[in-house]
């Protein structure tokens, strides 16, 4: 799973105030639950000393919020009276949780992000497409649309000599046309860094765009026969499939990592570190490809330096003065050290066999 939505936080000025509340709005009262909630989160960041601009900063942004659809948990950090991050995701938390600390805590984002984040969709027919593109829990980021020869795009019915040749023609556009659509959402794929292309509408248009696509972006490609470009068609059906696919993502790159660490684990290669201490000392040491943690998380405390890619078990490993130095959460510092040495992360749930509740893989072997 990729971290850049939290590098630019875990170099914020600490500290910062990190919220996880129940937003679901599924009863009559949801409004007034969600104000209790709050009320209790405000209150334990008051305990913790949090400044006022900055509670009321969380309290502006919750009370002006669109309403959830459904079970939703709502994630916010913010400091010095700005919200850094506001976002809705999927899970919403047993109890409220509000924390006053060095680091931000974003493992709820990060179990909801996917792992290469954005995704390229495609809504076809023979005339253009309407390109999105997606991020993290569906977030629409950019959209364009292509159009290319309306004439002629449609076949004829008729006898007469002429009557090939203007076939030929039609197909001759349509194939220009695809062309040209998949041509820009490859252009697409490569600024974006997307893992991901989603082609839908017409059943001859997309099967023509992903035989026209680069073997780059064709390789990433699949198709739905969900959503279509003409009006009153069903949109909510294709941000499911979209929704969907996103934490497939999220899962099978996870189950890759699973896999790869365990063997390189068996191996004996020196590539696989098992434990916190030493997947903190090599996030330290920038060494670090892969970071693995338990989605529950990991509340031992640990120690970070000013840079918060400074992250040990013992203070001393860190040889800075005492008063550089914090405590932190084993689980938010392993995921902001991460995030600044473009180590990826990866949430695995309990059913997972791990002999650790952290582990992770090296860019290169250990000597």
């Amino acid at each position: 799973m990729e971290t850049g939505l939290v590098r630019e936080l875990a170099q914020a000025e600490g500290p910062v105030a990190s919220v996880y509340l129940d937003v679901t709005r599924s009863t009559e009262n949801a409004r007034q639950e969600i104000e209790l909630r709050w009320r209790e989160a405000r209150e334990e960041l008051e305990d913790q000393l949090a400044d006022r601009p900055t509670i009321d900063a969380l309290e502006e942004a919750l009370r002006t919020a669109q309403p959830a659809v459904g079970a939703a948990g709502r994630v916010l950090v913010a400091a010095d009276g700005e919200v850094l991050l506001d976002e809705e995701v999927s899970e919403p938390p047993a109890l409220p949780y509000a924390r006053w600390s060095p680091l931000p805590q974003v493992l709820p984002v990060l179990a909801d992000s996917a792992p290469g984040a954005p995704l390229v969709v495609a809504v076809v027919d023979r005339i253009g497409a309407d390109l999105r593109l997606y991020e993290r829990n569906a977030t629409l980021r950019a959209e364009h649309t292509v159009e290319g020869e309306t004439h002629p795009v449609h076949k004829v019915r008729g006898l007469g000599w002429s009557h090939h040749r203007a076939q030929q023609r039609v197909e001759d556009t349509a194939a220009r046309n695809a062309g040209e659509i998949a041509e820009e959402i490859d252009r697409l794929v490569r600024r974006s860094g997307a893992g991901l292309v989603l082609v839908a509408g017409e059943v001859r248009a997309r099967n023509e765009v992903l035989a026209a696509l680069p073997p780059n972006s064709q390789q990433r490609a699949v198709s739905t026969e969900v959503g279509g470009r003409a009006e009153g068609t069903d949109t909510e059906a294709l941000e499911d499939e979209i929704r969907a696919l996103l934490r497939e993502k999220v899962a099978q790159d996870t189950r890759d990592a699973l896999e790869e660490f365990r063997a390189e684990l068996g191996r004996g290669s020196g590539r696989a570190l098992s434990g916190l201490r030493p997947v903190l000392t090599a996030l330290r040491e920038g060494r670090m490809d892969t970071v693995l943690l338990r989605a529950t998380g990991l509340e031992q405390r640990v120690y970070v330096g000013p840079e918060h890619s400074q992250v040990a078990v013992d203070r001393e490993e860190l040889g800075l003065p005492e008063e550089e130095v914090t405590t932190e959460r084993a689980d938010a510092a392993l995921v902001a050290a991460a995030a600044l040495t473009g180590a990826h992360v990866h949430l695995f749930d309990e059913d997972e066999t791990v002999p650790t509740e952290v582990g992770g893989l090296l860019r290169y072997a250990a000597r």
